[in-house]
């Protein structure tokens, strides 16, 4: 983000909606750039990570938390909503946390359900 964009992101009291919202920080304007439903429960222990035109998530999309990629126009932050680039961890397993992601070089560490906590390259 910039010193003139922020980040809010909310849950609803029913944990079946979640969204993100950049909002300009002298104007107070927010607009809403990515929405997450689920029918059952979103969990509310996740991880979000949001910068350098990129929001990395943890969701249960696919039946284990895994994380997500999506980007956005850095430029013009609350002026289109988010795109989902790809899923990028997949398999048996949860990702319990995502305590680091570095924008540039595409790289994470994760702890997971299985092994221990490791570095993780997802890619470009």
């Amino acid at each position: 983000m910039d010193r003139k964009t922020l980040w809010i992101e909310t849950l609803t009291r029913d944990h079946k909606h979640r969204d993100i919202y950049f909002a300009d920080a002298d104007s107070g304007e927010a607009h809403r750039v990515l929405q997450i439903s689920d029918d059952q429960f979103i969990d509310d222990n996740y991880d979000v990570s949001v910068g350098s035109g990129t929001i990395v998530l943890t969701n249960w999309t696919d039946g284990h938390n895994h994380l997500y990629l999506y980007s956005y126009d850095q430029a013009h932050p609350g002026a289109y909503t988010a795109k989902l680039e790809r899923q990028l961890t997949k398999g048996d397993f949860e990702v319990g946390a995502c305590s680091t992601w570095i924008a540039p070089g595409r790289r994470s560490t994760l702890n997971r359900t299985r092994g221990t906590r490791r570095s993780s390259s997802c890619g470009r």
